[in-house]
């Protein structure tokens, strides 16, 4: 929904411009949410969800390729801004909000709080498999790190998640168990 990043970490206050439909898709709903005058209320915005159930997508091919040794492939066409969050996060900072006493209308970041970018989350991924497994980036575009502020959300809530790095060997573990 914010587009490339002007600055790191992003606020809530970031101009929002998104790349694609899903991110429009993601900023109309919100606008619409939110013009409902008078209510307190939160919209927690959060980066693109990852489970052991999904079945598809760049982190469940990474690993995939990292458990076998074959190459990881990022193949994004432009520079893509990327952050991600595990489900049951995503359902713990759901259920914080609901349960918390101070109140503040308005959009909440929910993430890590770590900057993200493709090549380094792949990276990772490899190194969680200790893969000598090759990234290889097609075509060779530097893709922008992107970091959400989750501070506003830490104060309202007291979101305080636990680490990407320790969500993604949870992942890869589950992904082998299968």
């Amino acid at each position: 929904m914010y587009g490339t990043p002007e600055a790191l970490p992003i606020l809530e206050s970031h101009p929002r411009a998104p790349r694609h439909m899903y991110g429009l898709g993601k900023l109309l709903a919100e606008d619409a949410w939110l013009s409902t005058r008078g209510l307190d209320l939160w919209c927690l915005r959060f980066p693109g969800l990852f489970s052991a159930n999904r079945r598809g997508g760049a982190l469940y091919h990474f690993m995939q390729a990292a458990r076998t040794g074959r190459s990881l492939h990022i193949t994004a066409p432009e520079p893509t801004p990327w952050d991600v969050l595990d489900v049951r996060d995503a359902a713990e900072a759901i259920r914080l909000a609901l349960r918390a006493e101070s109140r503040q209308a308005g959009p909440l970041n929910v993430s890590y709080g770590e900057a993200v970018e493709l090549r380094g989350l792949a990276k990772m991924v490899v190194e969680i498999a200790g893969s000598a497994s090759p990234i290889v980036v097609q075509p060779d575009i530097r893709h922008p790190a992107f970091q959400m502020s989750i501070a506003k959300a830490a104060t309202l809530f007291a979101w305080s998640p636990p680490a990407l790095r320790t969500r993604l060997h949870e992942l890869y573990i589950a992904f082998g168990e299968s």
